[in-house]
């Protein structure tokens, strides 16, 4: 992503170039083929975006992807059916002149989900989606000299190394994943399958050589019909949820041992069908599916940066600027359990057939050693009694909180959360949903670093000589270093090292602080 050596990249930071979000309403139709009943009601509705495509055209930033809707509803005779369908968005960004080293990101954040009923058959589907796109440079400026002619060897520089964060990206692009998932008594035998959604995440990321490791599950909710004797009988439905171990390597070059890593998976494909187990049961859900693990790798880079310069023949002045960067805190994982209510739709409706729920991060702070997070978590229920469906959505917030460990006071963030576990229950009136959740996060600290943008040389002012004197004595201030003193006389730090027998700053007493021009052997005294 960057170009840089790990031995370090002098005069070289990564800064945010531009970061704006824009909010798109994206909208699909779905309409019935002929042989499926008329829809009666929306039971339930979610989308998922992937990372979005994006790339510089110009002074635009321009994005791309796609939302995958899925509806599950029910019929005009009391079936329960699903529906996938998808819409394509894009759009652009004014970025002004950007140009050299970058990166460019833009993560998609579905803000609401809303599905119509329009007439019995066709469904209209809504989502409004945020892009956030953000563009890092690298920002490589030396300091220049004016006022020079010639040879420069008389220019001090004054230098320090800072930890600087290079970002690198990596994915692991549609991988192909098969897994039979066994339906064990006592719950029915599968007459039909309704649906499929798979809730995929991150639970291990570590940096190798020159590639990621991962792990992590897809959390499979699958709903299907009981098989019945009697066809004419009401159906029954059931639903279950079992995870899909996943893993795999994304190769990364210039990824090593000590990056930090971030990422999150997207679901491309699902297929499924049911089948029959060893005893000829239809109890087996067959599932084929592809997905793409999308990976940012942090790592502390030394650049060496100038903080001070001077002239030992002229005298001149510096002009500062303040570099801001970030640099790698540290990453972490970590779960939580969290439970949420609301009031039932109905009293009549007491069982909870189906139940998934996705959470997202909204903040962070760091307060009393302790990193603590706070965010929402929105929950899809059908409820069924006395042979009667009906959906459920409603929203809850969470705090979460985690050992601050590595991060300071002042810090940026990066996380995702994940719904891992979830089973729901009515009391009291009430639907309830007994969640655990997953958050992945990593964390920067935010640096600013004066540094010398010019230093402009006076050839009409040559360093004074001390009165002719060889040698003057000279009584540091406290706190005063080698480099402050050099400066001040127009001499070197290891001049002055050397004829004083210092391996480092002075620590009270008396400096002899040599004039290079003088002729006699005069001596100064300065208190």
């Amino acid at each position: 992503m960057f170009s840089y050596t790990d031995d370090g990249a002098k005069n070289c930071v990564v800064i945010k170039t531009f970061e704006d979000t824009a909010v798109k309403e994206v909208g699909a139709e779905y309409n019935l083929p002929d042989y499926l009943p008329d829809v009666s009601r929306v039971l339930r509705a979610d989308a998922k975006v992937c990372r979005a495509g994006k790339y510089i055209n110009g002074s635009s930033l321009e994005y791309d992807g796609t939302v995958n809707f899925s509806v599950i509803y029910s019929t005009s005779d009391g079936i329960i059916k699903s529906a996938d369908f998808s819409s394509d968005y894009g759009g652009s960004m004014p970025i002004g002149d950007i140009s050299g080293d970058c990166s460019v990101d833009a993560d998609t954040e579905l803000d609401s989900v809303t599905v119509r009923l329009q007439n019995p058959r066709r469904l209209t589907a809504k989502a409004k989606i945020a892009v956030t796109a953000t563009i890092n440079c690298l920002s490589c400026s030396a300091p220049s000299v004016t006022g020079v002619s010639g040879a420069e060897d008389d220019i001090m520089c004054k230098t320090e190394n800072i930890d600087c964060c290079f970002g690198i990206e990596a994915q692991d692009a549609d991988v192909s994943v098969s897994e039979d998932i066994s339906v064990a008594s006592p719950l029915p035998v599968i007459g039909e399958i309704v649906s499929v959604y798979l809730d995929p995440y991150l639970s291990e990321m570590k940096a190798g050589d020159g590639e990621i490791n991962y792990k992590g599950n897809a959390t499979a909710n699958i709903l299907y019909s009981a098989a019945e004797e009697d066809p004419q009988s009401p159906k029954t439905y059931v639903s279950l949820i079992r995870r899909i171990p996943l893993s795999g390597e994304a190769i990364a070059e210039g990824v090593t041992e000590n990056c930090l890593v971030t990422g999150n998976i997207c679901i491309t494909s699902t297929e499924f069908r049911k089948a029959a187990d060893e005893t000829g049961e239809d109890r087996t859900v067959e599932i084929d599916f592809s997905y793409s693990a999308f990976f940012d790798a942090y790592k502390n880079v030394r650049s060496e940066i100038t903080t001070d310069m001077y002239s030992t023949e002229y005298e001149g002045e510096t002009d500062m600027k303040t570099l801001s960067y970030h640099s790698c805190a540290c990453a972490k994982s970590f779960n939580f359990s969290s439970s949420a209510c609301t009031e039932l739709p109905d009293s009549d409706l007491t069982n909870v057939t189906a139940i998934r729920g996705d959470a997202t991060v909204t903040g962070a702070e760091k307060s009393g050693g302790k990193l603590i997070f706070t965010g929402n978590v929105d929950i899809y229920a059908i409820l069924s009694g006395g042979g009667i469906y009906m959906g459920k959505t409603f929203s809850a917030p969470f705090r979460a909180e985690t050992d601050a460990a590595m991060t300071p006071d002042d810090f940026d963030y990066s996380a995702d959360a994940s719904v891992i576990d979830i089973k729901g229950r009515t009391a009291d009136g009430k639907l309830c949903a007994d969640m655990e959740i997953m958050i992945n996060y990593i964390t920067f600290a935010k640096r600013e670093s004066e540094v010398v943008s010019v230093l402009s040389l006076r050839r009409d002012k040559p360093r004074k000589t001390d009165d002719g004197a060889k040698i003057t004595l000279y009584y540091p201030s406290k706190g005063e270093t080698l480099w402050d003193i050099a400066k001040k006389y127009g001499t070197t730090e290891s001049e002055l090292a050397q004829i004083n027998g210092l391996d480092g700053n002075p620590e009270g007493g008396v400096l002899m602080i040599p004039s290079r021009k003088a002729k006699t052997p005069i001596y100064t005294k300065i208190i």
